[in-house]
Formats: C-alpha cells, structure tokens, sequence
C-alpha cells in the first residue's frame, strides 16, 4: 500500500485556557489534512488538551451528583409524607447511620439493608423504605448538560471513565444513565471493597485501564476526593452541578 503523506496545520487559540488553583488547561485545536494519491483532499480536526507538559488523554467521572442526581433528603421529601418526623426518621435510618455506605463498600447488598431497616421502624413506613432502598433508582434523574458533556470528550477524542461509589447493583442501572453508552470502562466502589477517597481506589483505576495519572482529570462534586486523586498525581476539577462551567473548564 502507498504511503499517504500527511500535512499537519496547528492553531493554537491563547483564549481557551482555564485555571483552577494550580491547575492551568490549555486545548490546541489541530487540523490535519491528507493528500491522497489521486490528488484529493480531506482534513480532520484533532482536539488537544494539556496541564504543563502532560497530554491529557482520559476523562473520569463520578456518577452520584455528576451525571446523575443523588440527593437522599429530596428522596425522601419526594414520598409526599404529611409527617416530617416520619420523613426525619426514614432519612435518618437509612442514610445516616452508616449502612448505607457499607453497600457502596460491598458488604451488605441493599436487601441486607433493607432487613435491617425493616426492624427500625414502625409499620406505616415499611413500604417507603422498601421503595427507596431497592427502588431509588427507578426514575433516575440526569445532571442537565452532563450527557452532552460525555459525548463531546468522545469527539475530542478522550478517553471516559466512570469512578464511583456505589453498590454492587450500579451495573443493572448504569445502561439507563444518559451518557453511558460513551464510556471506555468503570470502576465501581462495591466491587472492590474501597471507597472513595482511599487513595487505593484511585490506584485500581489507573491499573486496571493502564492510565498514567498526570494524562486523567477526575471530575467529582465532593472536594475530599478531589484532593485524594491529586494525591495520587490525577488533575481534578470539583463539579459545580452546572454542566457548561464543566465545558468550558475542560475547553470543549
């Protein structure tokens, strides 16, 4: 086969650069045209974005209050209880006193928990419970915009990775998550037995994927674990729930 040769023309645009803290993005916009044997022409545009000296190559993302929203009062208020102590006590049995997040560890499944909420609390809330444990997810709610952010860091040519803590069942409900279809692989907290922000988690994602971390930024709504990948050498932009800050931050 005959070597196409490649011309390659690079605009750098001094206006697209962000800066969070230390953190100072800058994307080249790249247009590379081929000239084909039979004198024909095509061009593509390339999109590239860098922190110092590293080319950034992977985008990772919470899922709870980044793509979609997770808010356990709202849950709750959303029943339409009459009672605010009933609403009180179902917000505090089943998110606050830490089993909860022993199902985004991976050690009880949510019908342990739900066994054990089951003897907390009086008869009348049994059915709401049942229904926020095992079916919270059914009307999942998307972060507007997050979907459409997803999809332009596959055009710009990115890797996307989700890290996330959730419970062992997030696999039967992500397929219904707007976005989804775009990511390259996951890393879901239950699986390992590791939550964010145990610096491990974030190990297991760059092994896993075989990804150097000055080339990933994370995206996370929670601060704690946005410093926890720095610490391990990820870039992190904390998400502000509005998906165009996002975008221009990640210069898309």
């Amino acid at each position: 086969m005959e070597e196409i040769p490649e011309f390659f023309l690079t605009f750098k645009n001094a206006n697209q650069v962000y800066s969070h803290g230390t953190c100072h993005l800058t994307r080249s916009v790249k247009q590379q045209l081929f000239i084909f044997p039979d004198s024909t022409v095509s061009s593509r545009i390339k999109f590239e974005l860098t922190l110092g000296e590293a080319m950034i190559r992977n985008i990772v993302f919470d899922m709870g209050n980044v793509l979609i929203k997770f808010n356990p009062s709202q849950i709750v208020e959303e029943l339409g209880l009459d009672s605010k102590e009933d609403e009180k006590l179902l917000l505090n049995t089943i998110f606050h006193t830490g089993e909860w997040h022993l199902t985004d560890l991976g050690v009880m499944s949510e019908l342990d928990l739900w066994n054990s909420v089951s003897q907390k609390l009086p008869k009348h809330l049994l059915s709401y419970a049942h229904d926020i444990i095992l079916d919270w997810d059914r009307n999942l709610v998307p972060v507007p915009g997050m979907e459409e952010v997803v999809r332009m860091c596959k055009e710009r040519g990115y890797n996307v990775y989700l890290l996330s803590n959730a419970s062992l069942r997030q696999p039967s409900y992500f397929p219904r998550i707007p976005g989804s279809q775009y990511f390259d692989g996951t890393v879901v907290s239950a699986v390992l037995g590791i939550c964010k922000p145990d610096r491990r988690i974030y190990e297991y994602l760059l092994f896993k994927y075989g990804l150097k971390a000055e080339e990933c930024i994370f995206i996370d709504d929670l601060p704690a674990n946005i410093e926890a990948a720095k610490a391990v050498g990820i870039n992190g932009i904390l998400f502000d729930g509005d998906a165009q800050n996002l975008k221009n931050n990640l210069c898309l």
